[in-house]
């Protein structure tokens, strides 16, 4: 999500193109970019045209400008880690047992996990 704005206000957002501007909307000044197949393509960036129009003032032209917006995704590992253990803990029934006569920052185990991607 990306908020638009102007450096002089009262200006109306439009999506007037773009490469992607399908992958996009825009409600206000809010520009969102849409869920997609992030495994579908190999390019991570999507491109969208903004232009801001702003009605003049005292008899004056109206003013647009049109910029292009770049975003760039990065694709997180939707998928859990596997082989999750955790070392140096006892367990009974499921659960990590202690003793209650360890004092405070009592080391009660390491967690480590694999993971497929790294």
């Amino acid at each position: 999500m990306i908020n638009l704005t102007t450096n002089r206000g009262g200006a109306d957002f439009l999506i007037t193109g773009g490469a992607d501007e399908n992958k996009f909307s825009l409600s206000g000044t809010t520009l969102t970019f849409k869920a997609t197949d992030f495994e579908a393509r190999d390019d991570k960036t999507y491109s969208v045209e903004i232009t801001a129009n702003r009605a003049g003032t005292n008899g004056g032209a109206n003013e647009h400008t049109t910029k292009t917006i770049t975003v760039t995704v990065t694709d997180l590992d939707d998928e859990a880690p596997t082989d999750i253990q955790i070392n140096d803990a006892v367990f009974i029934d499921g659960y990590v047992s202690l003793a209650d006569d360890k004092g405070a920052n009592f080391l009660i185990g390491t967690l480590s996990a694999t993971d497929r991607y790294c």
